[in-house]
């Protein structure tokens, strides 16, 4: 739920999953100068390009359908299962680990990044 984004805008970089959860928060969390790392698979019709990301996020596109796979193993590897901080130096780190995972999925992806 877009209010639930709030509690995250204390933070260095949120990732999120879905398409429409990636275009709702990443127009919250601009107001905070927050950089997400987004999870989707183009089911908006590239919408989800066009909204306001701040400097440096991340989406991720994989094939139709993985977003929520990715998501489940983000949450499990990275996350070990709960919503809590991770202990990563920065954003970079951060792709780094996602793009490992996609991987070990054998899934299509393709990155865009915002400057």
């Amino acid at each position: 739920a877009g209010e639930d984004v709030y509690q995250f805008r204390d933070s260095s970089v949120v990732i999120t999953v879905g398409d429409d959860t990636t275009l709702i928060s990443s127009d919250i969390l601009y107001r905070f100068d927050i950089p997400i790392i987004g999870i989707t698979d183009g089911d908006l019709d590239k919408v989800v390009e066009d909204g306001f990301k701040v400097k440096n996020s991340i989406i991720f596109e994989v094939e139709s359908g993985f977003d929520d796979i990715v998501g489940q193993n983000i949450k499990r590897i990275m996350f070990d299962g709960s919503k809590q901080s991770l202990d990563y130096s920065d954003i970079g780190e951060v792709r780094d680990k996602i793009i490992e995972i996609i991987k070990d999925i054998n899934c299509k992806y393709k990155i865009n990044y915002i400057n």
